[in-house]
């Protein structure tokens, strides 16, 4: 899923519960000097009355972009 970008709209497989992108976690590559990125994102719930954690960090296996 590398047309992951941060504020998309992604629904957890596990839950069915919607989530924005937060960030995309990447790791710098001193070799050769880029991001890469680690296979994790950091979501905030989409709807805030779900009584869902605040700060929620999927893999990126676990989610898919809501159409």
């Amino acid at each position: 899923m590398n047309d992951l970008k941060e504020y998309d709209i992604v629904i957890n497989k596990h839950n069915g519960e919607e989530y924005y992108i937060s960030k995309i976690e990447t790791v710098y590559d001193v070799d050769s000097g880029t991001s890469k990125r680690t296979g994790y994102i950091e979501c905030r719930p989409y709807y805030l009355d779900k009584g869902l954690p605040d700060y929620n960090r999927f893999s990126i296996d676990d989610i898919e972009l809501k159409q």
